[in-house]
């Protein structure tokens, strides 16, 4: 019976619960209390405690009591009638937000994302960020607020930004105590192309010789633009991997210079911009180098011969030049893997004939290709003593 009545008593005794609402002036002190219908606190600096408030009632058993002009960064004791003592801590005064950790990240050719740290040193603190082409700004974010409390990590994302233009930024706080504008921050928008040209000086070079690529960027922040330039080799369908880059002049101008080609070749270029702009795309042909040389044979006959590089398969054309200026052909011949070739001609009785070569390769990396022009002088008389002995 006496343990029974002793759980009774325990189970009644009030409790000193946890003070909330904390400020520097201001709290919410509570406690349960399962036996009265209203009830008192006592609080002060000091287990001594000097003042009271309430009586305040009790619902449902808990109690809660606000009190005010306490001093602020101040360590109050307290407790409800009854029951045990416990201790908070009154928030400093507010003191201006502390404004640090800037950053401009994930920067495009039109927007940003802004973050840094606010500290609201005891009030609740409104920011935004602010912004523009010069320290004057001119536009920001919407303002938010955060509460009084710890350090807090705020962020804003922005549009509508010009490409390739210096932009300058900073956090900015306020509070009940004063104003923190960050420090003056910088940074740049991506370029941005908005057009490019690309041409060949020549569309078709022989085997092995060079050629030069070129054309014009458009665009903001085209001057010292990185631009890479891809070729795919025939046959097709490997892909464009990248042979080298350069960089845009002042009116966007760029060349690129291929020192030998070995075969028929696409080229591209391709901006090293945020969005990336590709040309067109642009065919070099390839043509056989192909020598030739003539030697008589003697009084009647002439041989044409040369050499053809690479190896080539697809047809041979041997040609003459007529009187109107026209080339006819005279000879044909297939070819499989050929490098040289060989045609014996006749000598004519009265003229000098003027011949060619043509180079036909089958369809595929090389394009035709003519030699340059030979001559197989006429044929000579016969010698004198020669016919009177045929007499």
């Amino acid at each position: 019976m006496l343990a029974h009545l002793a759980t009774i008593v325990a189970l009644a005794a009030p409790v000193t619960a946890p003070a909330t609402n904390v400020t520097p002036t201001t709290a919410t002190l509570n406690g349960t209390d399962d036996t009265n219908a209203t009830t008192t606190f006592s609080y002060g600096t000091s287990t001594g405690y000097g003042l009271t408030a309430g009586p305040v009632p009790v619902t449902g058993g808990e109690a809660h009591a606000d009190v005010s002009s306490l001093s602020p960064n101040t360590t109050y004791h307290f407790k409800i009638a009854g029951g045990q003592d416990l201790t908070f801590k009154t928030l400093p005064n507010p003191t201006p937000p502390l404004v640090s950790d800037q950053h401009a990240t994930a920067v495009t050719t039109e927007s940003v994302h802004f973050s840094g740290t606010i500290n609201p040193n005891g009030a609740a603190t409104t920011y935004y960020f602010q912004y523009g082409r010069s320290s004057s700004y001119g536009n920001r974010t919407t303002e938010l607020t955060v509460p009084a409390g710890d350090a807090v990590t705020v962020e804003a994302d922005v549009g509508g930004l010009r490409p390739y233009t210096l932009y300058h930024w900073r956090l900015f706080a306020r509070n009940a105590a004063g104003n923190t504008p960050g420090r003056d921050h910088t940074f740049r928008t991506g370029r941005l192309a908005t057009g490019l040209t690309f041409f060949s000086a020549r569309s078709q070079v022989q085997y092995g010789r060079g050629v030069t690529l070129g054309g014009r960027v458009s665009g903001a922040g085209v001057n010292q633009m990185t631009l890479a330039l891809q070729q795919e080799r025939f046959p097709f369908g490997t892909g464009f991997t990248e042979v080298r880059t350069t960089h845009a002049g002042e009116d966007g101008g760029y060349l690129f210079d291929i020192d030998r080609l070995w075969g028929l070749t696409r080229f591209r270029v391709v901006t090293r911009t945020q969005t990336p702009f590709t040309s067109a795309v642009v065919p070099v042909r390839v043509s056989p180098a192909a020598a030739i040389g003539v030697r008589t044979l003697g009084r009647k006959r002439a041989r044409i011969s040369g050499t053809i590089r690479p190896a080539i398969t697809g047809e041979l054309s041997l040609q003459r030049r007529l009187a109107t200026g026209r080339w006819a052909q005279i000879k044909h011949r297939a070819i499989t893997g050929a490098k040289t070739f060989s045609f014996k001609v006749f000598r004519a009785r009265k003229v000098t004939r003027a011949y060619r070569v043509v180079v036909l390769p089958a369809r595929g990396a090389y394009s035709k290709a003519a030699t340059r022009t030979v001559f197989v002088s006429r044929r000579p008389a016969r010698a004198k003593g020669h016919q009177a002995a045929g007499d």
